[in-house]
């Protein structure tokens, strides 16, 4: 779990110690830097060109970035598909706080618009706070009238950044060994540049925001996680909204657990979101 008491700058190095723990992409797996303007990314291929196309915004607390560890994720669950990936390395706070990040995200969709990639072929994922940016850059490509994607998933998603101590917050805070919702408070803070008032903005707070018109969703947790929660009121978002929303839960593991190859777990989550980008994205040439 992380320190309380660690600088951002000891966060950063602290964090990459993940990296032990994600293995590799698979073999023959090919990796592409990619220039899109005040960021950056990396297209992931595996060994046959696919058609489907998964947008990937890894987590980090708004704050972190490892991509050693999500380009390992992201290459399993790209073999698993049958589908290439851009993994979205969006601008982070606190030297570029909200909206910074969230334009980005939306900025790496459109450009695979541009590219010639359908809509209908994407799919949009994330990680913790790469979960909450799914829903948040769904909700902003809707509002403005940009083509939705075919589908989205969520894994550990953050939704609700305001501060509130209840629930599983506070119930899971002894069982989850990777995050901690008072560490977690700070960076959220950070994401919105200590403007509080912004935490109850639905494109920061993506559990606040209406789900109406979006695409199928599905949102995956561990049951002994601080977030859990920020899922199951997600989740119920979408039901309100009637929008197709399946959330799958796994017990006694920590939060994006889907990292660790090694675990059964983490192998049988990430199939089961493998089935989902298929039963939801055409399969062929685009």
């Amino acid at each position: 779990m992380f320190q309380r008491d660690l600088t951002l700058e000891r966060l950063r190095s602290t964090s990459q110690r993940l990296q032990r723990f994600s293995g590799r992409p698979p073999r023959g797996t090919t990796v592409i830097p990619v220039d899109l303007g005040s960021f950056r990314g990396e297209e992931i291929w595996p060994v046959a060109p696919p058609n489907r196309t998964i947008l990937y915004l890894p987590g980090g607390g708004f704050v972190l970035r490892t991509p050693a560890v999500h380009r390992a994720l992201v290459g399993r669950l790209c073999r698993l598909a049958d589908a290439r990936a851009l993994l979205v390395f969006y601008r982070l706070a606190p030297e570029n706080p909200f909206p910074a990040g969230l334009e980005d995200c939306v900025t790496a969709y459109k450009h695979l618009l541009s590219s010639g990639t359908s809509a209908a072929n994407i799919i949009i994922g994330g990680d913790s706070a790469g979960g909450g940016l799914t829903l948040s850059t769904l909700l902003a490509l809707r509002d403005r009238g940009i083509p939705l994607p075919a589908s989205a998933f969520t894994l550990s998603a953050v939704t609700d950044l305001r501060v509130h101590r209840e629930g599983t917050r506070t119930s899971n805070d002894a069982a989850d060994s990777l995050l901690s919702f008072d560490v977690s408070e700070e960076w959220h803070t950070a994401y919105v540049g200590g403007d509080e008032t912004l935490l109850s903005d639905p494109l920061v707070s993506p559990v606040l925001g209406d789900y109406t018109g979006l695409p199928p969703l599905l949102m995956q947790a561990s049951t002994t996680e601080v977030l859990l929660d920020d899922t199951r009121l997600a989740a119920q978002r979408a039901g309100e909204a009637e929008v197709q929303c399946t959330v799958q839960l796994f017990d006694g593991v920590a939060h994006v657990w889907h990292i660790v190859p090694q675990l059964p777990e983490a192998r049988r989550a990430l199939r089961k979101v493998s089935s989902f980008i298929r039963q939801h994205t055409p399969h062929g040439e685009e």
